[in-house]
């Protein structure tokens, strides 16, 4: 059983492929100690009914460099293995053209690689998340602009940290329709999201002149894909088939 790790800004996510993927599981990233990894690792032996013997291979994906230490050393104390981190530069099917490729984080990396693998062509990879990135890469596997823009939740925070805003639920509205404060905020942060997703979108085909297939990953995905213009796969597994399938490049 392969095991692979999402660390991003907000949660962290486990999956568990034994072949396909079995089982996924979200945790808070506020894990500060190798006993908390320790503590939540055992029990998702449990949950998986298994025991470490069975587990063939850890791989990470991290945006959280303080916590990397402490799932390096969780992994080897639960499941018996070196974890496998990756970092830019590791073998993959997508090549980054950007000034500085340390700067793209590698949930980012590891979503289009699976979605390119997937497509076998241009892809645009958009992942609504604690913020929204719109990623391209075309035909020949290089990777040539990601967009970031501010999330849903971070949008009404934002907001509401004014005077006259009080603090907005992160529901969706169900119609743009605002005659009150809190449906204006909510109406806001949801339509503007959906309207740059579309503007970017159409940019990018404009100016890479390429018939992309779109994905969606993140949390929100399946909302915005009920509202937006353009067709897209929703994969919320994206990180984690990216993941592994990363890993599965390197031959170890």
């Amino acid at each position: 059983m392969f095991i692979a790790l999402d660390v991003g800004n907000t949660n962290t996510v486990i999956g568990a492929f034994d072949g396909e993927l079995a089982q996924s599981f979200r945790i808070s990233s506020g894990i500060k100690t190798e006993e908390e990894a320790d503590l939540i690792f055992c029990g998702i032996l449990r949950r998986l009914k298994t025991d470490a013997s069975q587990i063939s291979a850890v791989a990470v994906s991290s945006v959280v460099p303080a916590t990397d230490e402490v799932f390096k050393k969780s992994a080897a104390n639960v499941f018996k293995k070196e974890a496998f981190f990756i970092r830019p530069g590791v073998k993959s099917n997508i090549y980054l053209d950007m000034a500085n490729p340390e700067e793209l984080g590698t949930d980012r990396f590891v979503n289009c690689a699976a979605a390119f693998d997937d497509a076998g062509g241009p892809v645009i990879v958009i992942d609504f998340g604690t913020a929204n990135t719109f990623d391209a890469v075309i035909k020949d596997g290089f990777f040539v602009s990601g967009i970031t823009t501010p999330g849903l939740k971070m949008r009404l925070e934002a907001l509401s940290q004014t005077a006259m805003v009080p603090f907005i639920e992160m529901e969706f509205p169900k119609s743009p329709i605002a005659n009150n404060t809190e449906k204006s905020v909510r109406c806001g942060a949801f339509y503007g999201i959906l309207g740059e997703a579309e503007k970017i979108v159409s940019e990018y085909k404009k100016a890479l002149g390429e018939d992309f297939k779109i994905y969606l990953t993140g949390g929100l995905s399946s909302i915005f894909n009920e509202s937006l213009n353009f067709s897209a796969v929703v994969d919320k597994n994206l990180t984690l088939k990216g993941i592994k399938y990363i890993y599965e490049r390197q031959g170890f």
